[in-house]
């Protein structure tokens, strides 16, 4: 993994500036010109840890300058060149990571002067974080990693934080972040269940809160990493974070509703509560994992504008009830779209057109998912299509990498419920 993160740095590190580039929101692009401080201070400790006179000195030298960049409140901005504005008030929790494994693992070789320089960055960027945590009150998986960082740094306050730590919805992305946080002394934390992780897939196929698509495969994360999924092939900003990483995630053997894995695929399902509108791209009420030709194809159902959506697991699958809106707009393109199912280009799907009660099958490399929509009440006249176009899910800006299929309504009665059945076999 070593190898890995260090053709990580060398794909985003530029030489005429000294710096890793990357840009959050523009993933897709083949130049990046913004700086980032965390990735940054990552790469500084990925030069620590080779152990090596031109790595130690190196990383003395980002971190010295990347030091310089924080504010009179003891805070950093996102990219160098919003210095002196700070955009993420919980910027911090994150930056104290590897600022404190360096601090930890390598002052014997940083100098006094430096040292010095550190110690105080920390203790002024704990501060910081502590006056953020009792002005904004956080919750979800930043409570959690400030609590962490105040915990490594002897104060009270972080114990008391995460002596009642919050319920985290689960995702790939919140996982990694408690194993992070368990990895800085939050050891009480609970540990997440081994369902969620598919050995053979080497992949995430717990529920899918916040799982995005990279062009035709599922993001890598950095709980693939963790888990050993190297993916050299598809080097990311996440490749730098495994400096970061001391410890292996230990699951536990928990079963879950709604996730079932089986030798050649995984899939979790989810309920969309009454008046709950999700508002992240990654969530996805149903999302499937299987092998394809080289590369992983998922299928997958994003949460949308329902009145509620409930599921009950079967023996070969889950059967969803879809309660939908009591307004819809049948002249409009978008509107009338009830629910959409997008899979993989490339995956076998004969059809173009289709209604209700009439199987659907798409065919994966190893499995196949029958689909079947049906009206379980109210009344109306509804018809299936088949388009390409990217799921909410998409990173990528340019090109397309999905096909969906969509249920329009073309005239119903606001207690309309559909019925989705789907059966992996």
């Amino acid at each position: 993994m070593k190898n890995t993160l260090e053709l990580a740095g060398k794909k985003f590190y530029k030489e005429e500036t000294g710096y890793i580039h990357f840009m959050y929101h523009q993933a897709g692009l083949s130049h990046h010109y913004t700086i980032p401080v965390f990735e940054n201070l990552c790469w500084s400790l990925a030069n620590f840890m080779l152990k090596t006179k031109e790595g130690v000195e190196e990383g003395k030298r980002l971190l010295t300058h990347l030091l310089a960049f924080q504010t009179e409140t003891g805070e950093f901005p996102v990219y160098l060149h919003d210095y002196p504005t700070v955009k993420d008030a919980f910027l911090g929790a994150y930056l104290f990571h590897p600022l404190f494994l360096i601090k930890k693992e390598f002052h014997h070789v940083m100098g006094k002067e430096l040292l010095e320089k550190l110690e105080k960055s920390l203790e002024r960027l704990t501060q910081a974080l502590l006056k953020q945590f009792q002005e904004k009150n956080p919750q979800g998986h930043i409570r959690i990693k400030v609590g962490a960082a105040l915990m490594a740094m002897g104060m009270p306050e972080g114990e008391a934080i995460l002596s009642d730590p919050p319920e985290l919805v689960p995702s790939s992305f919140h996982i990694a972040d408690r194993e992070l946080a368990r990895d800085l002394g939050a050891v009480k934390l609970p540990l997440w269940p081994k369902i969620f992780w598919h050995p053979t897939l080497k992949a995430y196929v717990g529920p899918a809160h916040k799982e995005r698509q990279e062009g035709d495969q599922p993001e890598v994360t950095l709980l693939d990493l963790m888990m050993g999924a190297e993916h050299k092939e598809r080097l990311t900003p996440h490749h730098l974070c495994m400096a970061l990483v001391r410890s292996s995630p230990l699951p536990e053997e928990v079963k879950t509703r709604g996730v079932r894995v089986e030798e050649s695929f995984g899939f979790a399902a989810l309920d969309q509560k009454e008046g709950e509108m999700p508002t992240h791209p990654g969530y996805h009420l149903f999302r499937l994992v299987t092998e394809g030709e080289g590369k992983l194809d998922t299928l997958a159902i994003p949460g949308g504008n329902y009145k509620k959506v409930s599921f009950k697991e079967t023996d070969q699958g889950v059967v969803f009830e879809f309660h939908l809106p009591a307004e819809f707009d049948p002249d409009s393109r978008d509107k009338s779209r009830e629910i959409a199912v997008y899979f993989n280009l490339g995956v076998k799907y004969d059809g173009s057109v289709f209604r209700l009660n009439e199987p659907i099958d798409i065919q994966f490399k190893h499995i196949r998912a029958s689909l079947e929509f049906r009206l379980k009440a109210g009344s109306g006249d509804f018809i299936g299509q088949r388009a390409r176009g990217n799921r909410p899910s998409q990173l990528l800006k340019e090109g397309v990498y999905d096909e969906v299929l969509f249920l329009r309504s073309l005239r119903r009665s606001e207690d309309a419920v559909i019925e989705l059945e789907i059966k992996v076999t």
